[in-house]
């Protein structure tokens, strides 16, 4: 195999390759925010912060904190956490936390966020309507990459109209979030 045919097996093997150049800059961004993972051969948590949230991997739900693939703040504090099924039939789990800043209102943003977030199982329309707020590409019924943008934008929606209907401010330091399929 020559090197341009190497390079060409490892463009098209990144899981971020799919991505539009907008959502690769945010996944950039959100990489230069966020602590260094362990990854393991079977999982790939993902980070997100400011409101941005890209599912980019998979990996064992199941076995995700046993194996020490959450985060830890995701392990023990997470501020919501929710569980969804993917077109292609993976099982999932999100958890959102992490809330960070020298702000005073950090506290307030935590409990804005598990009070918005309580009990909340998001539609297929709410999984649609964040997918058609960036401009994914894909059917959230039949595509796992348009579904999994799709409840993260919804959640993402979901949590800066509450932080507005409280008066706080949407432009903080950073929320985190992980995802896990199996």
């Amino acid at each position: 195999m020559h090197a341009d045919e190497l390079d060409e097996l490892l463009r098209k093997s990144d899981p971020a390759g799919d991505l539009t150049a907008t959502e690769q800059r945010m996944v950039a961004d959100l990489a230069d925010q966020s602590a260094p993972r362990r990854r393991s051969r079977y999982a790939r948590p993902v980070a997100a912060g400011a409101f941005a949230a890209m599912l980019l991997g998979g990996g064992a739900m199941a076995a995700a904190a046993a194996t020490g693939v959450w985060s830890p703040w995701a392990q023990t504090d997470a501020l919501y956490a929710t569980t969804y099924e993917l077109p292609s039939g993976a099982e999932c789990e999100i958890r959102v936390g992490d809330v960070r800043g020298a702000r005073e209102d950090v506290d307030d943003v935590n409990e804005v966020i598990r009070d918005a977030l309580a009990g909340v199982e998001f539609d297929d329309r709410e999984v649609a309507a964040g997918a058609a707020h960036v401009g994914v590409e894909g059917d959230t019924a039949t595509d796992d990459h348009a579904y999994e943008t799709g409840l993260w934008w919804a959640v993402h929606l979901r949590i800066e109209e509450a932080l507005i209907a409280n008066d706080l401010d949407t432009k903080w330091s950073g929320i985190g979030g992980e995802g896990n399929c199996s």
